[in-house]
């Protein structure tokens, strides 16, 4: 009896020690079996919208004289907005006070919507025309990114594929990781041109070695 159970004690032992070995190695294997690389999708497209940051700025003696001089001119802005020939919109992003010496100052900061973006010029140059010394920036942007979405993934994924001849043997896709698309443009080009945007696709890409 106490042999039958000397047996079943070893066996016992002996099946849980294989069953940690193979896990061993099967932890093991999948370290080596699996490769995640990142890649970048890039295109350049043209820009199809584009937003105007302005500030309007008055200043004098007397505090209720310079508020009224910056609510004529944000009202000049308006009608101008008004106009069919190129329409835009506004909103006010902040509007501060603050004295500077013996002079109180106003300062209101609008983002302007031009609604054609072959109109930027002249949705300026009348913004300029209501009271405004000068125009912050200009940023140029896509509305919809979408129809390059699938063309940007493929070439992220390419340019994972590119970096796999550093590893050893050949590789078949497992898993994509996908970031999304995001656009930027460089601001130092000239307001009166229609730039390139840049669009931009990360990705992650797990691959497997092909046995």
């Amino acid at each position: 009896m106490k042999t039958i159970r000397f047996l079943s004690w070893l066996l016992a032992l002996c099946t849980a020690g294989c069953i940690f070995f193979s896990a061993a190695v099967n932890a093991e294997e999948n370290v080596q079996d699996f490769a995640q690389i990142s890649g970048k999708g890039v295109c350049y497209v043209p820009a199809d919208t584009a937003t105007i940051n302005i500030c309007i700025e008055n200043r004098g003696g007397r505090e209720e004289k310079v508020l009224r001089e910056n609510k004529a001119i944000l009202e000049k802005i308006r009608l101008a907005s008004l106009m069919e020939d190129a329409p835009f919109s506004l909103s006010e992003e902040s509007c501060g006070s603050f004295c500077d010496g013996n002079d109180f100052c106003v300062s209101r900061y609008l983002t302007i919507t031009p609604a054609r973006i072959d109109t930027i010029s002249t949705v300026c140059e009348r913004i300029e025309a209501c009271g405004v010394l000068s125009v912050n920036c200009v940023f140029y942007s896509v509305r919809d990114t979408s129809p390059y979405a699938a063309r940007l993934l493929d070439l992220a994924i390419e340019d994972a594929k590119s970096k796999l001849p550093a590893l050893n043997g050949n590789f078949e896709i497992l898993s994509v990781q996908e970031f999304g698309v995001y656009s930027f443009w460089d601001n130092t080009q000239p307001a009166s041109d229609i730039p390139q945007v840049t669009l931009n696709c990360d990705v992650s890409v797990t691959f497997r070695p092909v046995r």
